[in-house]
C-alpha cells in the first residue's frame, strides 16, 4: 500500500513523462560521452526502480521501525503483522529477510512464533552479516546494509529460541566476535549484546567458550564474562525452581 501510494504521488508529479522524454533521448544523446546527461538519466533510472521494487519499500519501512521505536505501535495498528508474513515465502531472498527483519521489531510475545525463521533465511541474513563485516567500512555494497543494522536486527530475531541456536550453529557467533574487536562503539555494543541474547541457549554457550585460543585480551575476556554470567543466572533459577518445589 505505501508503496503503490508513492508511485501514484511521483506520477502525480510528471516523472512518467520525465521518463519517457529520457527514453527518446537516447537515439539523440551521447550519454557515454556526457557525464552530466548520464548522471540525470541515471537518477531517472534509479527512481523508476525504487517505485517499482518491494525490496526499497521493506527497506523504508524497516528504517523507520529500526530507528523509531514509537514506529512499532504504530506497524501493529495497521495490520502490518498480517502483511508483511505474506513475504515471508517470497522467493527473493532479500525480501524475506527484510520482512523478517521488520516483524522482529513489531511482533509481541504471543507472536513470537512468527519470527521463527527456518535455516535457510537465517544463514541468508547471516551471510549478508558476513560480506559486511568482510568489508572495509563494514558496508555490504551487494545488499545494501551496514553491519549494524544486521547485527541489531539478528539481536530482535535471537529473542525466538529456534532462532538462537540457528545462529549459534550457523556462525552468527564469530561473527559478532569479529565485531566486539574490529568494530565501532555503536557495532561493539550490538556484538555484546546479542552474544549476551545467543549465550542463554547452553549450546551457544559451549560453542563461545570453544572459541580460538587466538582470541586475546579484552575481546575474550567480555565474550567469557558473559557466559559465565549467563550460567550463573540459569542456576539461580534452577535454584529457584527447587526452592518452590519444596
Amino acid at each position: 500500500m505505501l508503496n503503490r501510494r508513492i508511485v501514484e504521488r511521483i506520477v502525480r508529479c510528471g516523472i512518467a513523462h520525465v521518463y519517457l522524454r529520457a527514453w527518446q533521448s537516447l537515439l539523440a544523446v551521447d550519454y557515454l560521452a556526457d557525464a552530466t546527461a548520464f548522471t540525470n538519466l541515471q537518477l531517472v533510472l534509479s527512481i523508476i526502480w525504487n517505485c517499482t521494487d518491494k525490496s526499497v519499500s521493506l527497506g523504508i519501512l524497516h528504517n523507520m521501525v529500526r530507528m523509531c521505536a514509537d514506529s512499532r505501535q504504530v506497524f501493529r495498528s495497521a495490520g502490518a503483522v498480517a502483511v508483511l508474513q505474506q513475504y515471508l515465502q517470497r522467493p527473493q531472498g532479500l525480501v524475506r529477510t527484510k520482512a523478517y527483519l521488520i516483524l522482529s521489531y513489531v511482533v509481541n510475545e504471543q507472536e513470537n512464533d512468527i519470527i521463527n525463521a527456518t535455516d535457510e533465511n537465517i544463514a541468508y541474513i547471516v551471510h549478508i552479516l558476513q560480506t559486511a563485516v568482510d568489508s572495509e567500512n563494514h558496508f555490504s555494497q551487494l545488499h545494501a546494509f551496514w553491519a549494524s543494522e544486521i547485527a541489531c536486527g539478528l539481536n530482535h530475531l535471537a529473542i525466538n529460541d529456534g532462532n538462537k541456536q540457528r545462529l549459534g550453529s550457523l556462525g552468527a557467533i564469530s561473527l559478532y566476535v569479529r565485531l566486539l574487536r574490529d568494530g565501532s562503539s555503536e557495532e561493539r555494543g550490538l556484538a555484546a549484546a546479542g552474544l549476551w541474547i545467543l549465550s542463554f541457549s547452553a549450546h551457544n554457550r559451549q560453542l563461545m567458550l570453544d572459541l580460538p585460543d587466538c582470541l586475546q585480551g579484552t575481546v575474550l575476556s567480555v565474550v567469557r564474562i558473559i557466559v559465565n554470567l549467563n550460567s550463573v543466572h540459569f542456576m539461580i533459577k534452577e535454584k529457584e525452581v527447587e526452592l518452590l518445589s519444596v
